[in-house]
């Protein structure tokens, strides 16, 4: 989740991002697609993941609510 802040922050500084298991809580993922073009982002997630569920939701806790990986994908563009 800190990789998808970062890469709104620091994309004109850092290009190139790596992510394995994580994506945005709901209410956190606006990010300025001009502030963010040219940057990549390599995201990794499991199929079944109950912590991080991939489809987006309530986790196996019940709380935290995720935003869905197409969604997330969506909004940066990477879609």
């Amino acid at each position: 989740m800190f990789t998808y802040y970062l890469s709104f922050q620091a994309a004109d500084i850092i290009q190139n991002f790596g992510i394995i298991a994580g994506h945005p809580l709901v209410g956190r993922i606006g990010v300025d697609q001009d502030h963010i073009q040219g940057a990549y982002i390599v995201d990794m997630n499991g199929r079944k993941d109950g912590t991080l569920p991939p489809a987006g939701g309530v986790d196996r806790t019940g709380e935290w609510i995720y935003e869905s990986i197409p969604d997330t994908f969506e909004v940066y563009g990477l879609a």
